[in-house]
């Protein structure tokens, strides 16, 4: 299993890494349509969904509810023998919504985690330890260093950005429109800005 599933932060430091991969991926493609990494702070009321789609079939929906959140992935070349129901055996009554969202295509499901407010650590009812590590590979760059994701671009945008530059977007401070220039010589900072506003909340 990859170490970066097996390392995951708290349910705050996770939402922070999500957050900042999307305010990543809105300066470099501005044309959402595209983007691998999405955040949504106004999904529903008391939630936050957030996504990660590499354009090949694979994703990875989180929902995060108060203080808990909830992992689906779906990696299309790894097919289960398992039912979907196996993932989700044993998903908190808090977060049990978000097995049934059509959104979220729960009937496709590779792995499954989830952390409520009351655990300490983060739970699958199917051992993660069974699966291919390669399955796990669209989810390298919630790691939370800018390096991961400096190698993302290059791979999925063929762009090369500073390491510099992709930290101070993660550390959460206010974005300079030299920083969002740097990062994309081509993007609109006005149209951006109600955006990354959003998304600083």
């Amino acid at each position: 299993m990859a170490g970066y599933i097996r390392n995951l932060p708290d349910v705050a430091s996770f939402r922070a890494r999500l957050k900042g991969l999307a305010k990543c991926d809105a300066i470099l493609s501005p044309d959402g349509q595209y983007r691998h990494y999405n955040y949504d702070p106004n999904w529903a009321s008391g939630e936050v969904m957030a996504s990660a789609q590499n354009g090949s079939g694979d994703d990875v929906f989180v929902l995060f509810k108060n203080d808990s959140a909830f992992i689906k992935g779906w990696a299309h070349e790894y097919p289960s023998s398992l039912s979907p129901e196996a993932y989700y055996a044993g998903i908190p009554d808090a977060l049990s919504d978000a097995v049934h969202e059509p959104a979220f295509s729960p009937q496709n499901v590779s792995y499954c985690l989830w952390r409520s407010a009351e655990q300490s650590n983060w739970t699958s009812a199917v051992s993660l330890d069974s699966l291919p590590s390669a399955m796990f590979n669209h989810f390298a760059c919630l790691d939370g260093r800018a390096e991961t994701y400096a190698k993302f671009c290059r791979e999925y945008y063929e762009v090369d950005v500073q390491t510099t530059d992709i930290e101070m977007v993660f550390s959460g401070l206010p974005l300079s429109q030299d920083l969002i220039l740097r990062l994309n010589p081509e993007a609109e900072f006005s149209n951006l800005s109600d955006e990354l506003a959003a998304l600083s909340d």
